[in-house]
C-alpha cells in the first residue's frame, strides 16, 4: 500500500541542520513524502545577479521571501528559483549543488517539466546555452495540485492513505 506522508512529517529542521524521522510502516507498503518546500538561498548575491541578469531567473533568498507557493506536489519538491511563468524545484530532495536528484519545472498552470538530471546540469546548461524552456518535456512522475486537501481528496480516491500532516 502506498502511504503519503508530508515532509514536515519526517524532515525537522533546527539549529543543527535537517534531522529525520521516520514513519513506521510495513515491509509491503511504499512511502512517498509529499509536499512542497522553499529552499535555502544556495547561491551568492552576485551569483543571483548573474541568473536574474542573463536569464531572469530569481533564486529563493532572504529578499525575496514574500513569495507565496500556491500548490502541492506528490512527490515532495524543494523549490530553489523562479521566473515569470513558474518554479524551478528539485525532485524528492533538497536542493544542493552536490545533489543528484532531478530538476523539474511547474508552470503557473501547474504543468511539470523536466529540465535537467541534477542541479549541476541545469546550471552548466543555462551557463553554456544549451538549456531552452521551449524545449522542456512534460514530467508525469510529479502531480502538482492547487492544495493539500485537493491532493488528499485525490488519493484517497485511489485507496490510498490520507497525506499525514
Amino acid at each position: 500500500m502506498k502511504i503519503y506522508c508530508d515532509y514536515e512529517n519526517i524532515y525537522k529542521f533546527n539549529s543543527d541542520g535537517i534531522s529525520m524521522i521516520f514513519p513506521i510502516v510495513d515491509n509491503n507498503d511504499e512511502l512517498i513524502i509529499t509536499g512542497t518546500h522553499i529552499a535555502e538561498c544556495i547561491c551568492d548575491k552576485d551569483e543571483r545577479s548573474v541568473f536574474y541578469n542573463k536569464f531572469k531567473i530569481s533564486f529563493m533568498c532572504e529578499e525575496n521571501s514574500s513569495v507565496i507557493i500556491k500548490f502541492y506536489c506528490v512527490p515532495f519538491v524543494d523549490i530553489f528559483a523562479y521566473d515569470d511563468n513558474g518554479y524551478y524545484c528539485t525532485l524528492n530532495d533538497f536542493t544542493d549543488a552536490s545533489s543528484a536528484s532531478k530538476i523539474i519545472y511547474i508552470d503557473k498552470n501547474l504543468v511539470a517539466f523536466f529540465v535537467a538530471d541534477n542541479f549541476n546540469e541545469f546550471v552548466n546548461g543555462l551557463l553554456n546555452g544549451i538549456f531552452d524552456k521551449k524545449e522542456l518535456t512534460a514530467f508525469n512522475d510529479l502531480q502538482v495540485f492547487e492544495s493539500v486537501q485537493i491532493a488528499e481528496k485525490h488519493l484517497q480516491q485511489g485507496g490510498a492513505f490520507h497525506i499525514k500532516k
